[in-house]
């Protein structure tokens, strides 16, 4: 089989140019997984390239993250800066003519998930119509909200033998009625099949069809909800890295009625990791910093507390009662590793998450 043509780094340049004469097919930017580069990328989506080559054009970048020889990561595990990194990608994506859908395998599935996602909080313009996520797992991302499934036109896929959750987290993050979802019967990759290729281009052509008629939904008036919504903001305060307690914030979201409740976590973080923080003699540093961050945020019906975050907690609490500075939550709540520390939550205890809906739930405001 002879490989289709795909985009050089000149050509890449030229469907910049404002100069550009398009063809007729869809144009679409695809984003390798982790510790991959755009070459592997390319190869492994041969298939779908040559099968799809008449209707659609595949573009292929990498970031300039290094993990390996010529391989590469849209950002490492180490990382605070996620927002930053995508909206240098986001920024690429502003220098095409045209981008008619994003892809992004595993990693990069996660990425296309948190450039929907900025488009949606942070106001920004929407460049492409449809986001097609593979093998993707999402992020918990403190400077957005992720708390409403995203109204985004999106093709969803995932292999039976992957983990169960693979793929259907991701899907949850996203309004069903605007998702197709499909599953392969291989593992965490991009099959090499050509009964899964074909599938893959009448799926992506049927969703096309569909632009238009999302844009004018998009812009009409809204039908007006009869039944009341109660908003609950909770602040999330954690020191160790937020995605060991990704499972818990996604069953927290996902446990509320979202027809009655919209949640929004807003996380704030501790700068120094609890296994260090008791090597500092004066950390009021810390707790003024701490203080100052909970202000920024705004009033919030529950201040959540993570493991690790206990005693910094208790800091400011008493500089509260010494009315040092103002309270601004309602209810709070402090999350342990184990069930055995008093007054506090254990986190692997699903009966735990029960227990704090119910205080919600009991807020005299609600």
């Amino acid at each position: 089989m002879t490989m289709a043509q795909t985009h050089s780094d000149v050509e890449i340049q030229k469907l910049m140019e404002k100069d550009y004469v398009e063809d007729d097919r869809l144009l679409v930017v695809c984003f390798h997984g982790q510790a991959q580069n755009k070459v592997i990328f390319e190869h492994q989506m041969s298939e779908i390239i040559n099968t799809c080559q008449n209707d659609i054009q595949f573009v292929f970048l990498e970031d300039s993250n290094k993990t390996g020889m010529k391989h590469f990561d849209w950002w490492s595990i180490h990382e605070n800066d996620v927002v930053e990194k995508c909206l240098q990608v986001y920024k690429k994506l502003e220098q095409f003519k045209r981008v008619d859908a994003i892809l992004g395998f595993s990693q990069g599935a996660s990425l296309v998930e948190i450039l929907d996602r900025l488009v949606a909080e942070q106001n920004l313009k929407k460049l492409w119509n449809i986001s097609i996520l593979a093998s993707g797992i999402p992020l918990l991302v403190p400077q957005l909200v992720c708390s409403k499934p995203l109204k985004e036109l999106s093709l969803h896929f995932s292999g039976k033998l992957e983990s169960e959750r693979i793929g259907s987290d991701m899907l949850q993050r996203y309004q069903r009625e605007y998702c197709k979802s499909i599953q392969h019967e291989f593992g965490h990759e991009i099959p090499k099949d050509a009964e899964f290729a074909s599938y893959f281009h009448d799926a992506l052509l049927a969703t096309y069809t569909l632009v238009g008629t999302m844009k004018e939904s998009m812009t009409t008036v809204p039908v007006q909800i009869t039944t009341e919504v109660t908003r609950v903001r909770i602040g999330v305060i954690y020191s160790n890295k937020l995605t060991h307690y990704q499972d818990f914030c996604t069953k927290l979201l996902d446990s509320f009625d979202q027809t009655k409740y919209t949640l929004s976590l807003i996380f704030v973080k501790v700068k120094t990791p609890s296994t260090f923080r008791r090597f500092i003699q004066d950390d009021q540093k810390e707790v003024n910093g701490l203080i100052q961050d909970l202000d920024s945020i705004g009033p919030v019906d529950i201040l959540l507390g993570l493991p690790g975050t206990s005693s910094i907690f208790h800091k400011v609490e008493n500089q509260i009662k010494s009315k040092k500075c103002s309270k601004t939550w309602t209810v709070d709540v402090q999350f342990s590793e184990s069930s055995g520390k008093s007054g506090t939550y254990d986190i692997n205890d699903d009966k735990s998450i029960i227990k704090l809906m119910d205080k919600i739930k009991n807020l005299n405001n609600f």
